[in-house]
């Protein structure tokens, strides 16, 4: 994967969909390898049913009214940390 990020020519991709909401979808890499464009995609396991993107997202942009749900979402360890930083600003004290 460290070829796909370098042809974008950034070095946080996360962190920069994160800042500017243009968020799709994402692959976590279990093993590194090669990747060719007809390749196919297989979800083998959704360990958290409600932890997707668009719901990460509600809460983040109305996180005033989420404030249980974003607790909610930082208690997944396999949050990416761009995510985990945005959104523990986001909690009220």
């Amino acid at each position: 994967m460290e070829n796909f990020f370098n042809s974008w020519n950034k070095k946080n991709l996360t962190a920069l969909v994160v800042r500017e909401s243009k968020t799709g979808f994402y692959l976590r890499v279990i093993k590194e390898g090669k990747l060719s464009k007809d390749d196919s995609f297989e979800l083998i396991e959704r360990k958290y049913e409600r932890l997707n993107i668009a719901y990460i997202n509600q809460c983040y942009y109305g996180a005033k009214n989420h404030q249980e749900e974003i607790k909610e979402i930082l208690s997944c360890k396999e949050l990416a940390t761009a995510y985990r930083v945005a959104l523990e600003k986001k909690i009220t004290k």
